[in-house]
């Protein structure tokens, strides 16, 4: 092996001996989202109907059935500046509840 190549080795072997002695993760797989959606910064779909809102809080039974808190913040993107109780609702979530966007749905019935 030629002198170069050794000195590359050494300073890859120093370098990774002083990662691994600070505490830096070197390899942090555990943190990437395992939903491709949230790579991409889309979250999770979130469809529902609110119950309630107190503040930046929405209460939103979902199509399940279950009631969720969701927090609606200036940085969520709101197609409509009023929503009230009992509007039909469809958006993206974070997995920790914070609401990316929120927009009113509209259904429109068949043969009316």
């Amino acid at each position: 092996m030629s002198r170069s190549k050794m000195s590359v080795l050494r300073l890859v072997c120093v370098v990774v001996s002083l990662l691994a002695l600070s505490g830096v993760p070197v390899f942090a797989a555990d943190d990437e989202p395992s939903d491709p959606s949230e790579k991409a910064g889309l979250g999770q779909l979130l469809l529902g109907s609110i119950i309630s809102i107190e503040g930046e809080n929405y209460q939103i039974r979902n199509e399940a059935g279950a009631l969720m808190q969701y927090h609606v913040s200036k940085e969520t993107k709101l197609n409509d500046s009023d929503f009230k109780t009992g509007d039909q609702v469809i958006g993206s979530v974070t997995a920790e509840g914070h609401v990316l966007a929120l927009t009113k749905r509209f259904t429109t019935k068949l043969g009316a």
